[in-house]
């Protein structure tokens, strides 16, 4: 008895054995594409820098945290203006390019971004403050009074 073996190729669909390759559904372009991904001296870009945020709201003020890993407090900006709060900043890339220094993996992302982020006219422009400790930034933006006072409980009538 004859054992017959399967090859696949790891980005090709299961019926693709079956099917003539100018029929292929990935198309060879970019099947030839994801074959070289994996070859020695393949080093894809990083993504863009884009930092994770949280927005919080409590009834005492609104808090952006956002995750600024490897940065220094000299290449961050913090700005508020009619509402918007502008995060800007520039992570410089780190990399030394010697003689005989080749680079295999390098996902850490470089270059500037800019976050803005709406906030409701009920935020005190005059009392934001900001931290910044261990690469997270934390911006407090506390509500006016008039928009603390504003809130109440209402009371549920049953009939």
């Amino acid at each position: 008895m004859t054992n017959i073996t399967l090859r696949r190729s790891p980005w090709r669909a299961p019926f693709a054995p079956l099917m003539p390759r100018d029929r292929d559904p990935l198309g060879t372009d970019i099947r030839r594409m994801l074959d070289t991904m994996f070859e020695p001296g393949f080093m894809p870009e990083p993504a863009a820098l884009v930092p994770a945020a949280d927005v919080v709201e409590s009834p005492e003020e609104f808090s952006c945290t956002t995750e600024l890993p490897g940065m220094k407090l000299k290449d961050v900006t913090v700005m508020f203006d009619n509402g918007l709060l502008t995060i800007k900043g520039e992570k410089m890339d780190e990399r030394e390019k010697k003689e005989g220094k080749r680079f295999h993996v390098w996902e850490r992302s470089f270059g500037a971004f800019e976050r803005t982020f709406t906030f409701p006219s009920e935020v005190d422009a005059a009392k934001i403050s900001a931290t910044f400790t261990d690469g997270v930034l934390i911006v407090h933006l506390p509500k006016t009074i008039e928009a603390k006072s504003n809130s109440r409980v209402i009371t549920i009538a049953e009939k």
